[in-house]
């Protein structure tokens, strides 16, 4: 991936930044037209869809600003300018850290309220406790990231030369938090499946509630990419310069923000996509698009009548053609 591309880093951040307020939209829009209530796991994933708002105002700002997209080493100015760049850069570095600990531990939180919602009360055993460790995680690491240097300020404003003195060792917080975020992330998708696997349901349909759910991988993939990379410059492994290091966690960890909210929110989308199914509107498309392809692929085959491919649709399994889907719980 380049992360030496600031006009790249800023438009994927705001693309991405739209997307999760188009389907977090849609997930309350959803709700609201089919007369369901509002859960606590819906108004956590509001709250952190506008908290990773500033994930984004980091990367486009400091992409604007020369900040992040590029190398230090290759910045326009004296020695005492590269060295007052890479002196700001931590506090994009600690916002980062920050954001990505609230964001991501309001996500998994929310999750866990999910899985209480439609999971049935005797795997309580396992979600509240769960929960209730998330709900530590994220405070805990939220106070430490603000405190972690007493009452001699925050950690970017401290300066290097009595850092070691006013401050814990930013180096293993770092570790904890990107180990710990991925190993959680994992644990929250990973949870659900034995649960979803115990269902009386035939075997297609309990692999395919499962996929559902590990949708959130994506988002795990984003924490990985954030670990290894952090992990192997604090281990002085890494090529990569100070600003390059900032640029690429700031860019997996937007990843691995963003796309938790995408991933938890589609989980809730059950109605919406059953609505969809059943649209004439939709299918009105769909045959459009089809009768376009294939007269597009051989002109043979463009005299296909509508009764067939109304037949075609006809045999169809029952479950695609009336939008029907595995429920647990009402949600």
């Amino acid at each position: 991936m380049a992360y030496d591309n600031p006009p790249g880093l800023i438009a994927a951040a705001a693309i991405v930044q739209t997307i999760v307020y188009v389907v977090v939209a849609l997930r309350f829009q959803t709700r609201h037209k089919h007369g369901r209530k509002y859960h606590p796991s819906d108004w956590l994933i509001l709250l952190a869809a506008f908290l990773s708002t500033g994930l984004s105002i980091i990367q486009i700002y400091g992409s604007a600003v020369g900040r992040l997209g590029v190398p230090v080493h290759g910045s326009i100015g004296s020695p005492t300018f590269r060295q007052s760049t890479a002196l700001n850069l931590r506090w994009y570095q600690w916002a980062v850290f920050l954001n990505g600990v609230v964001v991501t531990g309001l996500i998994k939180i929310s999750v866990s309220f999910f899985y209480l919602q439609i999971f049935s009360v005797k795997y309580r055993y396992i979600i509240v406790p769960w929960l209730v460790l998330m709900v530590l995680w994220t405070i805990g690491f939220t106070i430490l990231m603000l405190t972690f240097c007493g009452n001699h300020g925050l950690w970017p404003s401290i300066p290097l030369s009595v850092e070691k003195s006013q401050c814990l060792s930013g180096t293993k917080i770092g570790y904890a938090i990107v180990i710990g975020g991925t190993v959680t992330d994992f644990l929250t998708v990973l949870i659900p499946l034995p649960m979803v696997f115990g269902l009386q349901l035939p075997l297609k349909q309990k692999l395919a509630v499962m996929g559902v759910f590990t949708i959130g991988l994506l988002s795990v993939g984003g924490s990985v990419a954030k670990a290894y990379i952090y992990i192997s410059s604090a281990l002085k492994k890494s090529s990569m310069d100070y600003a390059t290091i900032i640029t690429s966690i700031s860019v997996w960890g937007l990843v691995e923000s963003q796309f938790g909210i995408i991933a938890a929110t589609l989980m809730t989308l059950g109605p919406l996509l059953r609505d969809l199914s059943n649209s004439r509107m939709l299918g009105s498309i769909m045959n459009s698009t089809r009768n376009l392809l294939v007269s597009l692929s051989s002109p043979t085959q463009a005299t296909i009548s509508k009764a067939e491919l109304s037949k075609t649709s006809s045999e169809q399994p029952e479950g695609y053609r009336d939008g029907s889907s595995v429920g647990l719980r009402g949600v």
